[in-house]
């Protein structure tokens, strides 16, 4: 794909608003992907709530999780690689309820890694750790997950 059109706002937002449909599904928007940080926003619908009123931890999960991934294909190629979660680990800290945020920075030692390890092996593993926030900043889950990343051609 043109490196251009790669990395223009444009096909980010499209990337990870449309063309994933459990993020469609679940209503999670990219809302920034600038120096290494890339925030992601769910809307506290009632379609994602459990029967209590609070919001599932199933999309909780998938907000927390989708963010890695964002951020590591847009540095790597979104369409020259994969990226699978392989295990992780949710901690939950407080009831959500209403609207969601995570942000993620990843680091220039976690980019220099991942790139390294996949042209010289064509995989890698890496954990990354994400935060989940509510409306009034308060931290409502965090997320370790450990990812496996294969390039699928070279770039």
């Amino acid at each position: 794909m043109d490196v251009k059109i790669h990395n223009s706002k444009l096909f980010k937002k499209l990337f990870v608003n449309y063309f994933v449909p459990m993020n469609r599904t679940l209503g999670i928007k990219l809302n920034a992907m600038k120096d290494n940080v890339t925030v992601m926003t769910m809307k506290g619908r009632k379609k994602i709530t459990n029967y209590g009123g609070t919001i599932h931890g199933g999309a909780i999960m998938a907000l927390a999780e989708t963010v890695h991934g964002g951020a590591v294909l847009n540095k790597i190629g979104a369409f020259d690689n994969l990226m699978v979660t392989k295990n992780c680990n949710l901690r939950f800290l407080k009831k959500a309820t209403g609207d969601l945020k995570v942000s993620f920075r990843l680091s220039d030692d976690q980019e220099a890694y991942i790139k390294s390890h996949l042209a010289e092996s064509g995989k890698c593993e890496i954990e990354m750790t994400s935060t989940v926030t509510d409306v009034q900043g308060d931290t409502v889950a965090e997320l370790k997950s450990v990812y496996h990343i294969k390039r699928l051609r070279k770039n």
